[in-house]
Protein backbone atom coordinates (compact mmCIF):
# COMPACT_ATOMS: atom_id res chain seq x y z
CA UNK A 1 0.00 0.00 0.00
CA UNK A 2 1.17 3.18 -0.66
CA UNK A 3 -0.16 6.64 0.88
CA UNK A 4 0.33 10.05 0.03
CA UNK A 5 -0.34 13.39 2.08
CA UNK A 6 -0.33 16.38 1.63
CA UNK A 7 -0.72 19.16 4.25
CA UNK A 8 -0.99 22.87 4.20
CA UNK A 9 -2.60 26.20 5.90
CA UNK A 10 -2.23 26.55 9.50
CA UNK A 11 -0.74 29.27 10.93
CA UNK A 12 2.84 28.96 9.68
CA UNK A 13 1.14 28.01 6.18
CA UNK A 14 4.02 25.97 5.63
CA UNK A 15 3.29 22.84 3.49
CA UNK A 16 4.24 18.88 4.49
CA UNK A 17 4.24 16.07 1.69
CA UNK A 18 5.12 12.63 2.37
CA UNK A 19 4.99 9.37 0.22
CA UNK A 20 4.82 6.48 2.33
CA UNK A 21 5.33 2.51 0.90
CA UNK A 22 4.41 0.46 3.60
CA UNK A 23 6.06 -2.37 1.98
CA UNK A 24 9.51 -0.16 3.06
CA UNK A 25 8.53 0.34 6.58
CA UNK A 26 9.34 -2.50 9.76
CA UNK A 27 6.61 -4.59 9.58
CA UNK A 28 5.07 -3.62 12.83
CA UNK A 29 4.70 -0.06 11.50
CA UNK A 30 2.84 -1.38 7.71
CA UNK A 31 0.76 -3.36 10.20
CA UNK A 32 0.04 -0.12 12.26
CA UNK A 33 -0.63 1.90 8.99
CA UNK A 34 -3.25 -1.18 7.22
CA UNK A 35 -5.35 -1.28 10.45
CA UNK A 36 -5.74 2.56 10.37
CA UNK A 37 -6.63 2.85 6.92
CA UNK A 38 -9.29 0.03 7.37
CA UNK A 39 -10.53 2.09 10.53
CA UNK A 40 -11.16 5.13 8.30
CA UNK A 41 -12.70 3.38 6.45
CA UNK A 42 -11.01 5.26 3.67
CA UNK A 43 -12.40 3.88 0.41
CA UNK A 44 -15.76 4.29 1.59
CA UNK A 45 -15.12 8.11 2.28
CA UNK A 46 -16.01 11.04 -0.13
CA UNK A 47 -13.53 12.71 -2.35
CA UNK A 48 -14.36 16.12 -0.18
CA UNK A 49 -15.11 16.70 3.81
CA UNK A 50 -16.70 20.02 4.17
CA UNK A 51 -16.65 21.97 6.98
CA UNK A 52 -16.46 25.68 5.77
CA UNK A 53 -13.71 28.29 5.73
CA UNK A 54 -11.77 28.53 9.12
CA UNK A 55 -8.59 30.66 10.13
CA UNK A 56 -5.43 28.59 9.96
CA UNK A 57 -6.76 25.29 9.53
CA UNK A 58 -4.71 22.66 8.04
CA UNK A 59 -6.06 21.12 4.93
CA UNK A 60 -5.02 17.80 3.78
CA UNK A 61 -5.17 16.00 0.87
CA UNK A 62 -4.43 11.89 1.28
CA UNK A 63 -4.69 8.84 -1.76
CA UNK A 64 -4.26 6.11 -0.29
CA UNK A 65 -3.21 3.01 -3.08
CA UNK A 66 -3.48 -0.41 -3.10
CA UNK A 67 -3.14 -3.59 -6.13
CA UNK A 68 -6.84 -3.04 -6.43
CA UNK A 69 -7.65 0.44 -5.86
CA UNK A 70 -6.62 4.01 -5.13
CA UNK A 71 -9.07 6.56 -3.40
CA UNK A 72 -7.99 10.65 -2.85
CA UNK A 73 -10.03 12.26 0.11
CA UNK A 74 -9.02 16.51 0.79
CA UNK A 75 -10.53 17.69 4.35
CA UNK A 76 -9.68 20.03 7.12
CA UNK A 77 -8.86 19.07 10.68
CA UNK A 78 -11.92 19.65 11.59
CA UNK A 79 -13.95 17.92 9.33
CA UNK A 80 -12.03 15.06 9.35
CA UNK A 81 -13.61 12.13 11.53
CA UNK A 82 -11.70 10.62 14.03
CA UNK A 83 -10.04 7.77 13.08
CA UNK A 84 -8.84 9.56 9.85
CA UNK A 85 -7.55 12.55 12.50
CA UNK A 86 -5.56 9.84 13.94
CA UNK A 87 -4.12 8.36 10.62
CA UNK A 88 -3.25 11.92 9.55
CA UNK A 89 -1.07 12.74 12.69
CA UNK A 90 0.30 9.46 12.62
CA UNK A 91 1.22 10.35 8.68
CA UNK A 92 2.64 14.02 9.71
CA UNK A 93 4.70 12.61 12.06
CA UNK A 94 6.23 9.54 9.43
CA UNK A 95 6.82 12.73 6.96
CA UNK A 96 8.61 14.78 9.92
CA UNK A 97 11.35 11.79 10.63
CA UNK A 98 11.47 10.65 7.10
CA UNK A 99 15.26 10.75 6.07
CA UNK A 100 15.01 12.54 2.67
CA UNK A 101 15.39 16.63 3.12
CA UNK A 102 13.14 18.61 1.78
CA UNK A 103 13.40 20.79 -1.60
CA UNK A 104 14.79 23.94 -1.66
CA UNK A 105 11.44 25.77 -1.30
CA UNK A 106 10.18 24.11 1.41
CA UNK A 107 13.06 25.73 3.84
CA UNK A 108 13.51 29.26 5.01
CA UNK A 109 15.47 31.20 2.45
CA UNK A 110 19.30 31.39 3.67
CA UNK A 111 19.90 35.05 5.07
CA UNK A 112 22.56 36.84 3.58
CA UNK A 113 25.24 38.55 5.89
CA UNK A 114 23.85 42.19 4.50
CA UNK A 115 20.40 41.32 6.06
CA UNK A 116 21.25 40.41 9.93
CA UNK A 117 20.64 42.09 12.39
CA UNK A 118 23.44 43.46 14.19
CA UNK A 119 24.02 45.56 17.44
CA UNK A 120 27.67 46.53 15.99
CA UNK A 121 28.15 49.03 13.50
CA UNK A 122 29.67 47.58 9.34
CA UNK A 123 33.19 47.62 9.70
CA UNK A 124 34.86 50.78 7.52
CA UNK A 125 36.44 50.22 4.43
CA UNK A 126 40.06 51.30 6.59
CA UNK A 127 39.17 49.01 9.29
CA UNK A 128 38.76 46.33 7.29
CA UNK A 129 42.35 46.78 5.73
CA UNK A 130 44.00 47.43 8.96
CA UNK A 131 47.08 45.47 9.17
CA UNK A 132 46.37 42.82 6.11
CA UNK A 133 49.00 45.64 3.52
CA UNK A 134 51.79 45.74 6.28
CA UNK A 135 54.52 44.84 4.61
CA UNK A 136 56.66 42.63 7.38
CA UNK A 137 59.41 42.26 5.14
CA UNK A 138 63.10 43.88 6.56
CA UNK A 139 64.99 46.19 4.11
Amino acid sequence: MRIYMERSGGFMGRKVKTAVDTSALPAEEAHNLHEMVDETHFFELPPVLEDGEGVDRFQYKVTVETMERRHTVETSEIAAPLELQMLLRRLTLLARTQSMRPSIPDVLEPTTPATLPTDEPAPTASEDDAGLNEDTSET
